[in-house]
């Protein structure tokens, strides 16, 4: 641990920061979104060689945004260290997100389904909980696929 003098004490109370050292983020940094692959989990997301595919992309102290794509959890890492195959990332922050975060409808599994989201390829799709076979996919919202079991419903009755 560093002496604290009256000498350094002068010294930091003059410091001053240049002001081409002051930066908007959005020069200096990054911010990418990484749709993690369901049944991948966080501590995979930790080990350098998973970034190896877009370390060329990445540079110390960019930003990612990991979620797993079926919205289970959330992740913020910061980019260490890049090298040709591998990335070093430190998690900032972690967030595990409970099935009502992610928007599981509760009307829908009073009829017997279950709307959930899938990820950016599947998007918002529907499960029949009797035998848990997705039965439907692609719905832009929730609500779209709210509106789908309910026209399903009606059809089968």
């Amino acid at each position: 641990m560093p002496v604290v003098t009256e000498k350094t004490e002068a010294i930091n109370e003059n410091a001053k920061l240049e002001r081409n050292r002051f930066h908007g983020a959005e020069f200096k940094r990054l911010v990418y979104v990484a749709d993690v692959e369901m049944g991948h989990s966080p501590a995979t997301i930790l080990n350098p060689s998973y970034w190896a595919n877009v370390s060329a992309q990445l540079a110390p102290f960019d930003r990612i945004e990991a979620r797993c794509e079926d919205g289970t959890w959330i992740s913020e890492l910061l980019v260490l260290e890049v090298g040709r195959s591998y990335v070093r990332v430190k998690q900032l922050t972690h967030h595990k997100l409970t099935t009502a975060d992610v928007g599981q409808s509760q009307d829908a599994r009073l009829t017997g389904f279950e709307v959930f989201w899938r990820g950016n390829h599947h998007r918002w799709s529907v499960k029949r909980l009797s035998d848990n076979e997705v039965i439907h996919t692609g719905e832009p919202d929730k609500n779209a696929a709210n509106t789908w079991v309910t026209e399903h419903v009606k059809a089968l009755v």
